[in-house]
């Protein structure tokens, strides 16, 4: 059973109005002028969409010009984009984006390990935790807190 985001709530419209112009907009002029969002920028608006529970879409749209601007290994963009597809019950995206980055952290991995253990796929939970231990990365309470959560729910 995947974990879906929270439905979108009409009150938000504001913010949700705001996401949706930034990305169109932002998607448009970083293809035309080459223009390049600010690092910080992108997880702002991915943890935005996430609250929001803004269509999947405007997620892909802030990939997009994460592709664009080169920001994709940036850990910090590359962890708010795992959790984005993650929370929107896509399993696959976030697998692909772990795979392409380069150097990988203990936040990286204990999202990944955290997300497939939401959506109840412990075994690949502790598939990544394994991995996280061959990469020579020292986890830390809340990963051994997580591991311990989805090795729980294995049958």
């Amino acid at each position: 059973m995947l974990r879906r985001g929270p439905t979108f709530q009409p009150k938000h419209c504001f913010a949700f109005n705001y996401l949706f112009l930034y990305t169109e907009s932002s998607l448009s002029s970083t293809i035309r002028s080459k223009l390049t969002p600010h690092k910080f920028t992108i997880p702002a608006l991915l943890k935005l969409s996430i609250a929001l529970g803004a269509p999947l879409l405007h997620g892909e749209h802030l990939h997009a010009i994460t592709l664009k601007s080169g920001l994709i290994h940036d850990l910090l963009v590359s962890t708010g984009l795992v959790e984005l597809y993650f929370r929107n019950g896509q399993l696959k995206p976030p697998h692909h984006l772990f795979d392409e980055i380069p150097e990988r952290d203990v936040v990286l991995f204990t999202a990944m390990i955290s997300s497939y253990a939401q959506n109840g796929v412990g075994n690949q939970a502790l598939e990544f935790f394994s991995k996280m231990i061959e990469e020579g990365k020292k986890p830390d309470k809340m990963t051994f807190s997580i591991v311990l959560s989805a090795s729980s729910e294995l049958k």
